[in-house]
């Protein structure tokens, strides 16, 4: 698995950054961020943030080789648990978090995008469509959902993280130290407040 800059949530410890992009290709200038690509790759390597391309580039392959018979069965029969049940939360999970793990981005936000307006407590939900939205180069949708995150998960530190994570990512990096200080301060999850800690020491010296 790739390093990657995301969050997957309270049970990471040894994997430090979440999955996000299939490879470390740097991005180009992202819309709106009014950056230079040197100035965004220097950004992105202080804070320890690793990209896929962006607004310059193809976007990450969500290609991840041969689909197995067991995947496509198991793909199926929750197709078809949805498409019979489309407000059961169970079969929209699993089915957001089979296609999520194969790297269908797209297909698996629609479905964590339906679950979290079904059931707003799912907070896994919540960051694995951040992650969906990352993988994306969609930072300033990351940004929007984590600040959402937040109404039924008040300060949660995987948001707060996740926030930082978005702001630098779109060259704000006043914004992105804000978040990470936040998250640093938090004594729910050490690890997350740990990983702020390390992020905030990469950009000391920016901005």
């Amino acid at each position: 698995m790739a390093a990657a800059a995301l969050l997957v949530g309270v049970g990471v410890t040894a994997v430090a950054f979440m999955r996000m992009t299939g490879g470390g290709a740097t991005p180009g200038p992202l819309e709106g961020a009014g950056m230079t690509d040197e100035a965004l790759r220097s950004l992105h390597a202080e804070a320890g943030v690793e990209l896929g391309a962006g607004a310059g580039g193809a976007l990450p392959s969500d290609s991840v080789g041969p689909v197995s018979d067991a995947y496509r069965t198991q793909l199926q029969a929750l197709q078809a648990r949805v498409t019979e049940s489309p407000e059961d939360a169970e079969s929209l999970e699993a089915l957001a978090t089979l296609l999520h793990d194969a790297h269908k981005r797209e297909e698996a936000a629609a479905l964590y995008e339906r679950l979290i307006e079904l059931d707003p407590s799912r907070r896994q939900a919540w960051l694995d469509l951040a992650d969906c939205y990352g993988g994306l180069v969609r930072w300033a949708d990351v940004r929007d959902l984590m600040i959402r995150m937040m109404g039924p998960f008040p300060e949660d530190p995987a948001a707060l993280y996740n926030l930082g994570v978005a702001e630098i990512s779109l060259g704000n990096v006043s914004q992105a130290r804000s978040w990470w200080e936040q998250a640093a301060s938090q004594t729910s999850s050490g690890a997350v407040a740990a990983m702020a800690r390390s992020a905030l020491d990469r950009i000391r010296d920016q901005g």
